[in-house]
């Protein structure tokens, strides 16, 4: 069994759209024979294909349901109008028999009411809870489903489109929702593994989720590439593809040097540390449901444009895997990632409330509890006695104000950026090498003022004034990254 994901950037023009259907037909005859052949009971046949909104689709309809919370209705529609529109353009230059471009329109119109009735609800209570915004922006993919499935089955191909609701069980924290792996697995295979027995393409949409009672959630921003590697691990896949817009992992982010260069070999562990770190080009805990199969798939990031040029299959991409990389005898500068746009927020307790850290041992535990609360949902925090200096991603701010400000008097300091070197290392003598690469990332970046330079896993952190982090990012790769 193959996985292939495919982000919006790869298909927000009709062009795009056709690579994908070539890749996928390709793909899909290559298992079909195989599935013909299988000798191996224990190996799951067939394809698997995950997608996500197409371009700017998730963004606009959370803006639709912004505007409606704070009483804009117009603007709300005029937000979703354009998701239609941009769909509806999209469809016309596909030139599907009209037929079938009658009957994508009819499906297009389905989620369009879906998600007026539901922006009109938000707009009536003026209230836009994670909950519901979950409701709103998971529509994004169902607007994808409709149009990739019937490009697909105009070349012929048997598809079977399922609803990830009903399939990708999630817990109920909306927005950020987590699978259950135990019952995602028993849903799979209940519902997709029969489809693909029988020679379909399975079609699922990422980035959403369902609760045990059907609820929608999502699962973060990017996160089509957790959905392709928990449906890997539970149905046994022995590959999977992430199609990007670039040709893999870059040791730094190719749009802002253009002089980055691919890597093309990653640990998981690695992967995952420039995902978290803030590198878009892979959700950051997608490589985490791999990391204890017995039987480990072969993961490649790669980009649709370059594998369709291709005429050996041996394109560029990076492939990732469980396996170490080669011992380095001194750790060595790997990628460097920029998080800009972070929220920074101080927090001073209540009077009513004691101290945060230190000098008081008598800490009720409200405080303790919100304490907790606060370091989960935070990338960087730093106390003292009187206050906390905390910095976070921007759609987390405003559900961590409303749910710490009855132990907190919270003031808001002026954005950050993060700026992460993340080093490749063995377990020897870390702590010094790691000592010796963080005086050298200050020395390079004296001149933007770091507010912090702390090590945190295997990376070394700046946070830096926001409107310094490019900059910043240009030097440190021109002083650590290009000798």
């Amino acid at each position: 069994m193959i996985v292939h994901k495919f982000g919006g950037a790869t298909t927000r023009s009709a062009r795009g759209l056709e690579t994908l259907a070539e890749l996928v037909c390709a793909a899909h005859l290559q298992e079909t024979k195989r599935l013909s052949r299988r000798s191996n009971a224990s190996e799951s046949p067939g394809l698997i294909v995950v997608i996500s909104a197409i371009g700017h689709t998730t963004r606009y309809l959370q803006r639709a349901a912004e505007h409606s919370s704070i009483g804009n209705l117009a603007s709300a529609e005029e937000y979703l109008e354009r998701v239609t529109i941009q769909h509806a353009q999209l469809l016309s230059s596909l030139k599907f028999p009209e037929a079938i471009h009658a009957e994508i329109t009819t499906k297009f119109r389905k989620v369009y009411q879906d998600v007026r009735a539901l922006i009109e609800g938000i707009h009536i209570t003026r209230e836009l809870s994670l909950r519901a915004r979950d409701q709103v922006i998971g529509n994004g993919e169902r607007f994808a489903l409709a149009l990739i499935g019937a490009l697909l089955r105009r070349r012929g191909i048997a598809i079977a489109e399922v609803n990830a609701r009903e399939v990708m069980i999630t817990n109920e924290e909306f927005g950020r929702a987590k699978p259950v792996m135990s019952e995602t697995t028993e849903c799979l295979s209940q519902q997709v593994l029969p489809r693909l027995l029988e020679g379909e393409l399975v079609l699922i949409e990422g980035f959403v989720g369902g609760t045990r009672d059907g609820v929608a959630t999502t699962m973060g921003s990017e996160s089509s590439d957790l959905t392709a590697t928990v449906i890997a691990a539970a149905l046994g896949a022995k590959e999977i593809v992430i199609w990007k817009n670039v040709a893999g992992i870059f040791d730094a982010d190719p749009e802002l040097i253009p002089e980055a260069r691919l890597i093309r070999r990653l640990s998981l562990a690695e992967s995952e540390e420039i995902g978290r770190r803030g590198a878009r080009v892979l959700f950051q805990t997608a490589a985490e449901p791999l990391a204890n199969l017995e039987r480990e798939p072969i993961l490649r990031i790669a980009s649709p444009s370059i594998a369709i040029r291709s005429k050996t299959g041996n394109f560029k991409s990076t492939t990732i895997s469980r396996e170490a990389m080669p011992h380095t005898p001194h750790p060595k500068p790997l990628a460097l990632t920029l998080d800009p746009h972070l929220s920074a927020l101080r927090l001073r307790p209540r009077a009513n409330e004691h101290a945060i850290e230190g000098e008081s041992p008598r800490r009720n535990r409200r405080l303790r509890e919100k304490f907790s609360q606060l370091r989960a949902r935070t990338l960087y925090t730093q106390t003292t006695p009187e206050d906390v200096f905390a910095v976070l991603r921007r759609e987390w701010r405003s559900d961590l104000v409303e749910s710490l400000s009855s132990a907190f008097e919270i003031s808001e300091e002026s954005p950050v950026a993060s700026l992460a070197l993340i080093v490749r290392s063995s377990e020897a003598d870390v702590r010094q090498s790691f000592a010796e690469l963080r005086s050298e990332m200050i020395r390079s970046l004296r001149q933007f003022a770091p507010i912090a330079c702390f090590t945190s896993g295997k990376s070394i952190i700046a946070l830096l004034d926001d409107t310094s982090g490019e900059a910043a990012l240009k030097k440190l790769y021109r002083d650590l990254m290009s000798r």
